[in-house]
């Protein structure tokens, strides 16, 4: 559905890209210690579409997953989309709503990243506002993250949670 809905409108959009990748496996993992073997079967669907207009920019991952590498099965329609994000670039201003993966103070301040190889992201699911000024950029980070971790990397599901609310407020000066 949405695949046809975006090619229709394609003829409007000033860049628009599709793309699918499928993992599936069937055989068997072998713990750390060496000593366990179970069965490692998986199937996972992502499907991305990149698509912009004007000074919009928009950015949605679908994925369905069962069961998957890691984490928990993605089957139901709610659970499906798991990514999007839509940015506006003004003369000299920027808005971003929806998933946030920002990178403030070298990373030392805030820094979101998703990491599909070992289903880790802790994006803020908010709103992100820069404004600049010659040499002065202003910022706004607020959003809220359920972080899911594990403490173990041999483990196939999460084993800690935190919920977290987040806003930041700052500047950069560049000299």
């Amino acid at each position: 559905f949405i695949l046809g809905v975006s090619l229709l409108f394609s003829q409007e959009l000033s860049s628009f890209d599709v793309s699918y990748e499928l993992k599936y496996g069937d055989g068997t993992g072998v713990t750390n210690e060496g000593n366990t073997v179970y069965d490692l079967k998986f199937n996972e669907n992502f499907f991305k579409i990149n698509s912009s207009y004007k000074d919009f920019y928009l950015y949605l991952e679908l994925e369905y997953s069962d069961p998957p590498i890691l984490g928990y099965s993605k089957t139901e329609a709610k659970d499906v989309l798991s990514k999007f994000y839509l940015e506006r670039q003004f003369d000299n201003a920027y808005i971003k709503v929806g998933n946030i993966y920002t990178l403030y103070g070298a990373g030392l301040g805030l820094y979101t990243f998703p990491d599909q190889n070992i289903d880790f992201d802790n994006s803020v699911m908010g709103l992100e506002f820069k404004y600049s000024l010659d040499d002065i950029e202003f910022f706004l980070v607020n959003g809220y993250s359920d972080l899911e971790q594990r403490t173990n990397p041999a483990i196939l599901e999460p084993n800690r949670f935190s919920e977290n609310d987040l806003s930041v407020l700052g500047l950069n000066y560049d000299f």
